[in-house]
């Protein structure tokens, strides 16, 4: 079959690797297994709970680059999230494949940031993404934050 070429590939070669890519996050944790599994937070930390929101067919190859106080934390794809612990203070973050300005917030013990990895980075109330929650997949099997996944499965360019 003839697809319409886009960037030196066919159009049905694109979709195919994107329900390959939505397939494998399909089959990770959903939001409410993992919260019911995840650690607690001391009031030390905050959490950075980065999402991007499931637009598999508005934007299917949509994809953020995370990073938080200029450290890599790999990716997320359409409809997935993670979630990193941080000490309670001042944090800048961004998706670096994209042209977005940086988000800085200050965060506090105890506190559970939500981040939409839409364009650009921006922070939500949770009572506005209910409905998001119920279909996104965490983007690894352990409900634990970035940091502590085993470093077999983490892509960090920093190590």
């Amino acid at each position: 079959m003839q697809g319409l070429r886009m960037y030196g590939e066919t159009q049905a070669d694109k979709f195919g690797c994107v329900t390959v890519k939505n397939m494998v996050a399909n089959s990770f944790p959903t939001y409410d297994e993992t919260v019911q599994n995840w650690p607690e937070l001391d009031t030390n930390h905050s959490r950075l709970f980065l999402f991007l929101p499931d637009e598999k067919f508005l934007r299917p190859t949509s994809y953020c680059k995370v990073t938080v106080d200029g450290v890599d934390y790999g990716g997320m794809l359409n409809g997935t999230f993670i979630f990193i612990d941080v000490t309670k203070g001042e944090h800048t973050l961004s998706c670096t494949n994209s042209n977005t300005p940086k988000l800085t917030l200050n965060t506090k013990g105890e506190n559970i940031v939500y981040i939409s990895g839409t364009s650009p980075l921006n922070v939500v109330d949770i009572q506005d993404i209910q409905d998001q929650l119920k279909v996104l997949n965490h983007a690894f099997d352990e409900a634990l934050p970035y940091d502590e996944q085993p470093f077999t499965i983490k892509r960090r360019s920093n190590k």
